[in-house]
Formats: structure tokens, C-alpha cells, sequence
């Protein structure tokens, strides 16, 4: 983890909560005790730490602090994890069929053995009505749509057809679900909390389907879903860090529609390497949504890396839900949390054991059945300089090493100088190049060199009078 200047607090939310997509919350027991619950991945580990202290600032570093060193496994495993993006983590292309093409249709519809019941949805510059492109996934094939003006009266029957089940990953705004016509911009801030959707009349009363719950059929909001199950959060997840969790855990049989992915993930699922890449991936669909760019006549505009592109989103956004189908049904994840009570004075330790002890809910709650030493309840000072003496020491240890890769990077590069400067091989003819260095040489020398030569003919001039003058006094 990189050196921060940035509190403790924050770095726990942004380096580790945020970055991985788990959750945290912090909140005040009956007895206006702060505790921070954290559930990592769908309840894989679901804990609860709880202090002794009603300062939230104070809390907040002694229960976050906390938190890094009882979560270091989990953290060790995510970054021991490669980061790939989706194209990598699956090379195959996709088979796509244009949504204006006679046949396309006919298979989805009439075709019993291939008629879905549920498929993933996409959008490519969903800022406008209708969107510059839609893509519909299914487990086979995956259909592609460039609207002209108005959506064709296929998807719009796709759309309105509550048998077939709908699944968007879409962020706060809905703005995929609302460029299709499937919540309205009326109705923009009734989305709740919870995952449902209220739906008014003009008048303000309510619809009889007055609440679209977006966690269940006829349309599925991954986002929703899985914050159902792993708890809420402030900013979208995306889809990447949704289906790295949901493909990480093991599959125990094949789910919806005769299939779906059983591909077990064990990567962190992220942008392309190259930000030119995703650029050049979704800057064209921007620009056509902006007016920079002059919109699509059709799927033949697109080439086979940008078609490819936008078919994976969606199709992953399917088996995304499959596998989120199969972990709402497991009986594997956690029911209960863990809790751990962080007392003061409590991180002294070795290697991160024994820093915690885990007791009941019930333990928590009571007031009167933990007994804390007012010694110890009086040492909130000691306890945030030693926080703040393990963050100072983490941050030693980071600067040691960036120091040392610094290091090593100017070694790298003063070898680098070294093997540039030519060398001249003994008994190799001169270039003409160097017969002109020498020449020029000879010319500057001119200045130099003959200053030189000077010098030493007024040395020998010196010796041979020295000499003379001892002759004259010895024939004397």
C-alpha cells in the first residue's frame, strides 16, 4: 500500500473499502458507542468493531486503524490477485447479430429452444433519446441496435415484455434504464434507498405497480442487487468489481437459460492497461452523443473492436446475475457477524495476533458486562499515539522502499549513459568521421595543444641554460 499523507480514516475507506468494492458503515450502539460494520465480497466476512468511545473522530481512527490490521488477509489476497480487463479476462469474441437484420429477431422471438427469459442490457452514450447504441445479450449471441431517431418497434416490445427479465448495471442516475423509457425522468429522485422505484401519475397519485423494486424481475439493477446482498454503498461499484466478487466465489451448477458462465475468477477485474485503449473504446460513442462526431447509419460503422467492446458489457452483465441468482439461493454466506470489541490499550501486539477478542452481541449491548479498567478507559491519549506511531512506522518502511527504487532507477539509467558512449576497438581504422574529429582536434589544438607545445620548449630552453651556466663554473 502506498505512503499517504491522508488520515488514517481515509485512507481505510479509499484504499481499502473503495478499491475493493466491500462495505462500511459507521454507527452508534444504545449506549453511544461508535462501531464500524464492514462486510467483504456477499458476507464472506461480515464483522462488526466496537469501541468504547463516543468522539467520533477519536473512533473513527481507532476503529478504521483497527480494521486494517484484522482485514490484512483479506487485503493480502486482493492485491496478490493480477488485474486484467474484462476483454482479457475473456478473449473469446462474442457472436453478434445486427438488430436491423430480418433473422435476428425471428430466432429470438419464435424460436422456442432460444427464446431467453432473461437478458443483460447495455447502453453507449445514454446522455441522449434514444441512446447512440444498445446492446442485448443473451448466453449465445448478443444483439446490437443503432437507433435511427426512435428504438425499433423489436427492442421497444423487448422492453414492455414483463415475461422476459432485464438486467442493467446502471449507476445512482439510471440513466441506461432511462434513455430506454423504463423509468422516467419525472420520477428521477424516487428511486429509494432499498432498491424500489416509485412510479406517480400526473395527478401525483400512484400507479397500481406503484413500487418497481429493482432487485427482482421484470427489471434487475445489478448495483441494487448486490448491495442487497453485500451491503450499500455511496458510489457505484461498476460491473468490474461486481463480477470479480460474484465469479470469484465457486459455481456449484449452471444457472438460468441452460448455462451461463461456471468461470471461477480469481483476478481484480479493472480498465484497460493502456488508458488510450479505453479511450479509443468509448470516446468515439461520447462524441457522437455530444454532437462532435456525426451519429452511427448503422451496426456497419462500428468495427469488429468497437462491436466487440460493447457486446462484452453486456453479456457479462448477464452472467453476472446468474451467478448472483445462485448466491441469493446459497445457504454458504454469513448470517451473522462477527464482533469484535477493540479495548484501549489493545494494539499492542505481534504480527497482528491477538488484537481482538470476539465476544457476543449481547456483550456489546450491556453495558454492565464488559468491565473495562478506568486505568484503561483514561488512556485514549496513549492509544492514538500509538496508532499513530505504527502509521508513522508503515510509512518509514514505504519511504525506505520507494528510496530504493529510486535508487535503483538511477543506476538503471547512469548504466544506461554508460553503454551509449562509443568505444574505439584497438588497431580499427579511423572513420572519416573521426579523421575529421582529429583535424578539428588538430585546429582547436591549435589553441590548446600549440599552448602546450610551447610550454614545453620553454622547459627544455630552461634545461639547456641550467646546463650551460654549470659547464661555465666548472672550466671557472
Amino acid at each position: 500500500m502506498t505512503t499517504s499523507t491522508l488520515p488514517i480514516a481515509q485512507q481505510f475507506y479509499q484504499q481499502v473499502i473503495q478499491k475493493y468494492g466491500w462495505y462500511s458503515k459507521y454507527d452508534t450502539n444504545e449506549n453511544d458507542y461508535w462501531f464500524l460494520e464492514i462486510i467483504v465480497g456477499v458476507k464472506s466476512k461480515w464483522i462488526i468493531l466496537q469501541s468504547q468511545e463516543t468522539d467520533f473522530k477519536i473512533a473513527k481512527t481507532i476503529l478504521s486503524s483497527r480494521a486494517m490490521l484484522v482485514l490484512q488477509d483479506e487485503i493480502a489476497q486482493e492485491e496478490a490477485k493480477p488485474l486484467q480487463s474484462l476483454s482479457e479476462v475473456f478473449p473469446t469474441p462474442l457472436v453478434i447479430y445486427d438488430s436491423y437484420h430480418d433473422k435476428t429477431w425471428k430466432r429470438f422471438w419464435e424460436e422456442s429452444s432460444s427464446k431467453p427469459s432473461v437478458v443483460g442490457i447495455d447502453v453507449e452514450g445514454n446522455q441522449k433519446s434514444p441512446p447512440v447504441l444498445v446492446q442485448i445479450a443473451t448466453n449465445d449471441y448478443t444483439i446490437l441496435e443503432v437507433p435511427q431517431d426512435k428504438l425499433s418497434d423489436n427492442l421497444i416490445r423487448l422492453l414492455e415484455d414483463d415475461s422476459i427479465t432485464k438486467v442493467f448495471c446502471d449507476n445512482g442516475a439510471h440513466k441506461d434504464k432511462k434513455c430506454l423509457g423504463i423509468l422516467s425522468n419525472n420520477n428521477r429522485n424516487n428511486h429509494n434507498s432499498d432498491g424500489h422505484h416509485e412510479n406517480d401519475n400526473d395527478d401525483g397519485k400512484k400507479n397500481d405497480h406503484s413500487m418497481l423494486d429493482l432487485t427482482k424481475p421484470p427489471v434487475v439493477d445489478l448495483e441494487v442487487l448486490f448491495g442487497s446482498l453485500a451491503g450499500p454503498v455511496k458510489a457505484a461499484r461498476g460491473l468490474s468489481k461486481i463480477m470479480a466478487m460474484c465469479l470469484g466465489l465457486p459455481t456449484s451448477s449452471s444457472s438460468g437459460d441452460g448455462g451461463g458462465c461456471t468461470k471461477v475468477l480469481n483476478v481484480r477485474i479493472g480498465k484497460p492497461k493502456q488508458a488510450s485503449q479505453r479511450m479509443k473504446n468509448v470516446g468515439r460513442f461520447a462524441l457522437i452523443e455530444q454532437g462532435k462526431r456525426k451519429p452511427l447509419k448503422g451496426l456497419k460503422d462500428l468495427n469488429h473492436k468497437e462491436k466487440q467492446y460493447a457486446a462484452l458489457d453486456a453479456w457479462c452483465t448477464l452472467q453476472t446475475y446468474h451467478r448472483l441468482e445462485e448466491l441469493q439461493n446459497s445457504n454458504d454466506q454469513l448470517t451473522e457477524p462477527t464482533m469484535i470489541m477493540v479495548l484501549e490499550g489493545d494494539v499492542e501486539g505481534n504480527g497482528g495476533e491477538g488484537l481482538h477478542a470476539t465476544i457476543s452481541p449481547d456483550a456489546i449491548s450491556n453495558e454492565g458486562t464488559i468491565s473495562v479498567d478506568k486505568e484503561e478507559q483514561d488512556s485514549k491519549e496513549w492509544l492514538l499515539g500509538e496508532n499513530k506511531r505504527l502509521l508513522t512506522l508503515l510509512q518509514d518502511k514505504d519511504k525506505q522502499l520507494n528510496d530504493a527504487q529510486r535508487r535503483i532507477v538511477q543506476l538503471e539509467n547512469q548504466v544506461k549513459r554508460l553503454q551509449a558512449v562509443p568505444t574505439t576497438n584497438k588497431g580499427s581504422k579511423p572513420t572519416a568521421g573521426g579523421n575529421q574529429g582529429k583535424k578539428g582536434g588538430g585546429r582547436g589544438g591549435r589553441g590548446g595543444g600549440g599552448r602546450g607545445n610551447k610550454n614545453r620548449k620553454a622547459a627544455s630552453n630552461q634545461k639547456q641554460n641550467q646546463n650551460q651556466q654549470q659547464q661555465q663554473q666548472q672550466t671557472i
